[in-house]
């Protein structure tokens, strides 16, 4: 796994094989920011928040673009341990906040304190009340789900990559 461009462009992390979650493949990171770069200036992105982070991945290629600051925020303790030490080898730990709690327990505690311009959701799995959730919160968000959705579905009808699996 890498830093794909930006400030950082080329620095490696390694994700144990013990992790139990797949995290996103460099072709669908690469890809995915490919899409947003001709949609959003990541420079003038001052907060970015990384739900169900993973290998914080999302969020770190964001800070390397010139994001502002990251909140990482995943639920496991193995998820948020990998996320601290990669930003810490691609020298992004200043502007990272790794948090390790339950997503509705941080959109609750977020409510009306925070904002960011970016919200990543890679979801492993169907939740239905996240909409709600985020509807009812006043944190500001361009939820990028449906891109990573449309992403998907793109690159397995073209087939170069029928295995893609997202966290």
């Amino acid at each position: 796994m890498r830093i794909i461009t930006g400030l950082y462009k080329g620095k490696h992390f390694e994700i144990p094989r013990t992790f139990k979650a797949r995290p996103t493949t460099d072709f669908a990171k690469e890809n995915l920011f490919n899409v947003l770069t001709n949609l959003i200036d990541f420079e003038e992105c001052a907060n970015v928040l990384d739900l169900f982070a993973g290998s914080g991945q999302l969020g770190l290629e964001a800070l390397s673009r010139g994001a502002e600051k990251a909140t990482f925020v995943d639920g496991a303790k193995d998820a948020t341990a990998i996320i601290s030490a990669n930003a810490q080898k691609t020298h992004l730990y200043q502007k990272s906040n790794v948090l390790c709690m339950d997503w509705e327990q941080y959109i609750k505690s977020a409510a009306g304190r925070n904002s960011f311009d970016i919200v990543f959701l890679d979801v492993c799995k169907e939740t239905s009340s996240l909409s709600y959730h985020f509807k009812k919160t006043s944190v500001r968000v361009l939820i990028l789900w449906m891109v990573l959705q449309v992403s998907i579905k793109l690159i397995d009808s073209v087939g170069k990559n029928s295995n893609l699996y997202f966290r």
